[in-house]
């Protein structure tokens, strides 16, 4: 009977490693040399092999935060969004990385006036989307025109 059961796991994982083969799917393994956008990847999907597809994907976000934070480093971002979505997960709200981070970035916008950029900027917008997620209040999205 174990044997049996083991041909039969070998099977599958057999006929896994296969499709994931065939999909073409290339892996990278993240590394503490990554860039700050893999470890994003790697820490939003609890794995160090990631899909080269999700680490585009992060690096894509970042760049986008980037260019809004622009006063901010990208690991500074990081750091920021790692400690926010650790926040409302330590107060209980169940929320995947990849939600919180969106989160962020549809609450900053586009621009941020010379005016505004010393009161608006990432670390303070994940702190604000971290307080309301685990408040359980609206979103807050910030009008460029205006500042807030």
């Amino acid at each position: 009977m174990l044997r049996h059961r083991m041909t039969i796991m070998s099977v599958w994982i057999l006929a896994l490693a296969t499709a994931a083969a065939s999909s073409g799917q290339q892996t990278v393994t993240v590394t503490s040399s990554s860039p700050t956008h893999a470890k994003l990847a790697a820490l939003a999907n609890n794995s160090t092999t990631i899909p080269s597809s999700e680490i585009s994907r992060w690096k894509r976000i970042l760049d986008g935060l980037s260019a809004k934070c622009q006063d901010e480093t990208r690991k500074q971002i990081s750091d920021y969004l790692v400690a926010g979505h650790g926040v409302v997960k330590k107060r209980g709200k169940n929320m995947a990385m990849i939600d919180f981070v969106r989160f962020v970035d549809q609450s900053l916008p586009k621009e941020i006036e010379p005016d505004y950029k010393s009161i608006l900027n990432c670390r303070i917008m994940t702190t604000t989307v971290a307080t309301r997620i685990v408040t359980g209040e609206k979103h807050v999205i910030v009008d460029a025109r205006v500042g807030y």
